[in-house]
């Protein structure tokens, strides 16, 4: 269960010492390094999350596999949340941090919706777009769904741009559906 509150405490705590120490990048990569180790790795995922285990031995398994990997820093913090047994909660932990970080440096994500995949000269210049517009640096992240049938999709935040053929078609059946004339002969 994600403790949302918890998390944004633990990763704000994080960055701001990432910042104090000038090591804010190094740490962002560490962190993105252990997502991804995480994620791939159900045994790894497992002894995080394991009551089982004692905190020595994850302290161990951590710096067996992170010791070369990863800064002082993020060994540190994990050992601070084996401590704290809050080691279960890392990855939303590692969400809030990015959050953060992105925040900080005025990155925001754009979730672009086709049919097909797009060019690379497409994608930079909605990329441009998207960036004049929201006066931030955009990361695209492409998804292609065959369901749109054509057109496009671009969800930035709570904001969505519908240009998709299935979207306007649903939007005409709702227009057609709430029509009150009907046709009598």
């Amino acid at each position: 269960m994600k403790n949302v509150k918890l998390a944004s405490r633990y990763a704000k705590a994080l960055f701001d010492f990432s910042i104090e120490e000038q090591q804010l990048e190094t740490v962002f990569q560490d962190l993105q390094v252990l997502q991804q180790v995480i994620m791939e790795n159900h045994e790894f995922s497992s002894i995080l999350r394991s009551p089982i285990i004692h905190a020595n031995k994850k302290n161990e398994i951590f710096k067996e596999v992170f010791g070369n990997r990863v800064s002082n820093i993020t060994l540190g913090f994990f050992g601070i949340l084996v401590k704290k047994k809050r080691e279960p909660n890392i990855l939303t932990i590692i969400e809030a941090f990015v959050k953060l970080y992105k925040d900080y440096h005025r990155i925001k994500t754009a979730h672009l919706t086709t049919a097909v995949e797009m060019s690379d000269v497409i994608k930079q210049q909605i990329t441009g777009l998207l960036t004049q517009q929201t006066g931030a640096r955009i990361e695209l992240v492409e998804h292609i769904n065959p369901n749109v049938i054509g057109g496009f999709s671009i969800k930035i935040d709570d904001d969505i741009f519908d240009a998709t053929i299935k979207g306007k078609i649903d939007e005409l059946r709702t227009i057609f559906s709430k029509n009150s004339y009907q046709v009598t002969f």
